[in-house]
């Protein structure tokens, strides 16, 4: 199969190499930081969703648990970073109607729907405003989008398999 040159989804596969590695730098940085600096605040802002107002103490910020959740963020977002990565290779090698495709966009739905609520609670952690959001309505509204576009995707496979049989 011919291989399509595809340059902004190769600069975009750079960008997310580079992005994935401040992710990771910010993630041992900020775990460091929180551990050996208690007083450092970590970050300032805030998601969007449904929210609850609570006081959220001090020692939370840099406790176990909090960390937990500051890691499997970062890994959650590393993880929808390589899902695109993978699907932007795919594209550039011309594998565009495969179940690998559709497996990646699955995942990238998934990977969606726990940031919606991991990483609009550990926003409003990091805000200190006192507010608890539970969900961000913005990353459902993107698992849904990606899982009608995995849907999409599974029906071009199947028309694209039918097309290969016919003479």
């Amino acid at each position: 199969m011919k291989k399509t040159n595809y340059k902004a989804l190769k600069v975009a596969n750079v960008i997310i190499n580079v992005t994935i590695a401040l992710i990771i730098l910010s993630t041992i940085v900020g775990i460091t930081l929180s551990l050996t600096q208690p007083h450092i605040d970590l970050t300032n802002q805030a998601g969007n969703g449904f929210s609850l107002n609570v006081d959220i103490p001090e020692k939370l910020l840099h406790s176990p648990s909090f960390l937990s959740l500051f890691a499997v963020n970062s890994c959650l977002w590393i993880a929808l970073l390589i899902f695109v990565k993978l699907f932007f290779k795919n594209i550039i090698d011309n594998n565009i109607f495969t179940p690998e495709n559709v497996k990646l966009a699955r995942y990238v739905e998934y990977n969606f729907i726990a940031l919606a609520f991991l990483d609009s609670w550990f926003q409003s952690l990091c805000s200190g405003s006192g507010v608890l959001t539970f969900v961000n309505w913005a990353y459902l509204v993107a698992a849904f989008v990606v899982w009608v576009f995995s849907m999409i995707l599974k029906e071009a496979n199947i028309i694209a398999e039918e097309n290969e049989f016919t003479i």
